[in-house]
């Protein structure tokens, strides 16, 4: 199991820092944020420091070109990056012209790997379902004209798809029948919809039937021979190593942790404040806050991870250290939780989370009380969405 860098605004050294300390193996370029020139040198950096690249095309986002309120940043000047006309793509006349152009794109530069464009899937059942399986059958066929290099399809779906049950399951049927499959498969479960107003319906993604079904999709993908590539997947990517990942990844801010189609909408007038500093802690198995962590470490040390980057939070830490240290700690994580047994890691899994509940429950012995609530509903979520998958997958 590998963790890539989710790359955005303002990454600075954080990723080839990362990568020199071998706390990541790999990034995710955005070309939001990059232009062409700007793309070229930032993978002939990371390369130099022994990376996986891959560009996200980011074609989901096309819908938006024209819109007042896009927020599409350097798309706008890749040329490649256009949306064409829906009856085209339903029609399927539009689907191999616009991965050859995609393609050709990132074939211009030396990334390890395709990722073909795709469209974002809000239900399961929709003509957008439809539209992006034929996205998805095509992309080998137009990257073997291109060269040796593997590809991985786009699958960009909306949490609600992984709601739907039956639909959803036949979405992965689908997926597994292909004549001509993808080498694998770069995988973005999505948080929000833009409700065509400017506005987002934002809602998280630890809820225990978008769990399984994430979990899901790297167990029947893996276990037919793709490789899956799970964009924005923050604390959740070991469990979904433990469930056949090939790499799991997630960034310095928080939509670079959880995805939403806002991302490509421009924020409502108003400052901000600048999210406070946290810690991801491994025995508890979540983010907390800096000053949490200070606190909680002073009565209960073992909530520290006893890594090389906790000496970053012997003084408050830059964005940079921060992110160094979630790497790490999902990182070493990984490695101890994923043996290639699935069902016996999934227990040992499951044995953490109720190691980690403990250690909260010692917390609020302690007097602690703020946000605790909240980490425990995040890991029962997690609970729930493990036994849910078992029984999904016929492990139970």
């Amino acid at each position: 199991m590998k963790i890539y860098a989710q790359h955005g605004y303002g990454p600075k050294d954080k990723i080839e820092r990362g990568l020199q300390g071998n706390m990541i193996q790999g990034a995710i370029l955005s070309p939001k944020y990059l232009t062409p020139p700007k793309m070229n040198d930032q993978i002939v950096n990371l390369c130099g420091n022994s990376g996986n690249v891959l560009i996200d095309p980011e074609f989901y986002a096309a819908p938006y070109i024209g819109k007042p309120n896009a927020h599409l940043g350097s798309l706008e000047v890749w040329e490649h990056f256009a949306s064409p006309r829906r009856s085209a793509l339903i029609a399927g006349t539009a689907i191999r012209p616009t991965i050859e152009v995609h393609l050709k794109s990132q074939s211009e530069y030396p990334v390890s790997a395709f990722v073909s464009p795709n469209l974002y899937v809000q239900k399961a059942d929709s003509i957008n379902a439809a539209v992006a399986l034929n996205f998805i059958s095509q992309a080998k066929k137009v990257a073997k004209e291109m060269g040796d290099k593997e590809v991985y399809a786009t699958l960009a779906l909306d949490r609600d798809v992984l709601n739907s049950d039956r639909a959803f399951h036949d979405l992965l049927d689908a997926l597994t029948s292909l004549e001509v499959p993808p080498d694998g498969f770069y995988v973005l479960i999505g948080s929000g919809v833009d409700d065509n107003l400017g506005r987002q319906v934002r809602s998280d993604l630890y809820d225990d039937h978008v769990i399984a079904g994430w979990m899901m999709i790297n167990h029947v993908l893996s276990i037919n021979g793709f490789k899956v590539v799970n964009a924005c997947s923050d604390m959740l990517s070991p469990l979904l190593g433990v469930c056949g990942a090939y790499a799991g990844a997630t960034g310095w801010f928080s939509n670079l942790r959880q995805f939403t189609m806002g991302r490509y909408i421009k924020a409502e007038k108003g400052g901000g404040s600048q999210p406070l500093i946290r810690y991801v802690s491994v025995p508890l198995m979540s983010r907390i806050k800096l000053t949490d962590f200070t606190n909680y470490a002073a009565v209960l040390p073992i909530v520290a991870n006893r890594l090389p980057t906790d000496s970053y939070y012997a003084e408050e830490p830059t964005r940079t250290e921060e992110v160094l240290q979630c790497w790490e700690a999902l990182t070493a994580l990984s490695n101890d939780a994923i043996t290639g047994d699935i069902e016996s890691d999934l227990s040992a899994y499951e044995r953490r989370i109720d190691q980690a509940n403990t250690l909260w429950s010692d917390l609020m012995e302690q007097g602690f009380s703020q946000d605790i609530e909240a980490h425990l509903e995040k890991l029962n979520a997690i609970l729930q969405g493990v036994r849910l998958f078992r029984q999904w997958a016929e492990m139970a």
